[in-house]
C-alpha cells in the first residue's frame, strides 16, 4: 500500500503506486511550524498525536504556549483536511500487516515523515517505508529510527558551512562536500551511490 503524505506527496505517491501497481491513499499530517516562521517544522501532527523537536523547541527558546497555539490550530485544520480528503470517498485502508511505502516530495527537517511513519506504525504493517525523491542528510537521520528502511533518490546535505566535514548516517560517514547522490537506502540494505559532486 503506498500511501501520500497530503498535499505535496499524493502527486509522487500516485506515480509510485501505478508503477508498482499497488494501491494508493493519503495519509493527512500537518506540519507545527515555528511560531516566528511557520514554514520551519518544530514537529508534526496525525490523526493520533503530536511529535515534536523538544531540543530544537528548546534551543530556538519557543515558549510552551505559543507552541501550544500552534497545535490547536493545526488539529482544527487536520480535522478539516481529514473530512474534505474522505468526503464521498471510501475509508482508509485497512494496513494491518500489509507493506506500506510512505511517499513525500521531499524531506528536510524529517519532523513530517517522523510523525507520519509514527502514526501508519500504530496500524501494525509487516514492513514500513518511508520513500521520497529528494532528502537531507540530517532528514534521514531523524526518520531512520522510525521506519524499517529509508529510501532518497537525491541526498543533499544543508550544511554548506563545512564542506569538508562528514556525518554518521547510520553507521556510515557521508562526505559533506556538496556531494549529492542517486539514492539512498538505510536501515536493510545499507547502499550510498555517488553521482558526482557539485
Amino acid at each position: 500500500v503506498v500511501l501520500g503524505l497530503a498535499r505535496g506527496g499524493v502527486p509522487v505517491a500516485a506515480a509510485v503506486a501505478r508503477t508498482l501497481d499497488a494501491a494508493l491513499d493519503v495519509l493527512v499530517i500537518r506540519k507545527i511550524g515555528m511560531p516566528a516562521n511557520p514554514e520551519f517544522a518544530i514537529g508534526a501532527l496525525g490523526a493520533h498525536g503530536v511529535v515534536l523537536d523538544e531540543q530544537l523547541i528548546a534551543r530556538a527558546g519557543i515558549a510552551r504556549r505559543d507552541v501550544d497555539q500552534v497545535v490547536a490550530s493545526e488539529a482544527t485544520e487536520l480535522t478539516r483536511r481529514e473530512d474534505v480528503y474522505r468526503r464521498g470517498r471510501k475509508p482508509a485502508l485497512d494496513l494491518v500487516d500489509k507493506v506500506l511505502l510512505v511517499v513525500d516530495d521531499g524531506l528536510a527537517t524529517g519532523s513530517t515523515m517522523a510523525a507520519a511513519l509514527q502514526e501508519v506504525r500504530a496500524a501494525q504493517p509487516s514492513r514500513l517505508i518511508a520513500a521520497v525523491p529528494v532528502a537531507s542528510v540530517q532528514g534521514i537521520a531523524r526518520i531512520e529510527p522510525f521506519a524499517d528502511q529509508v529510501v532518497a533518490c537525491l541526498l543533499y546535505t544543508s550544511d554548506a558551512a563545512d564542506e569538508r566535514s562528514s556525518v554518521d548516517l547510520g553507521g556510515r560517514r557521508v562526505i559533506k562536500k556538496k556531494t549529492y547522490t542517486t539514492r539512498v537506502e538505510t536501515r536493510h540494505e545499507k547502499k550510498v551511490k555517488y553521482s558526482g559532486q557539485i
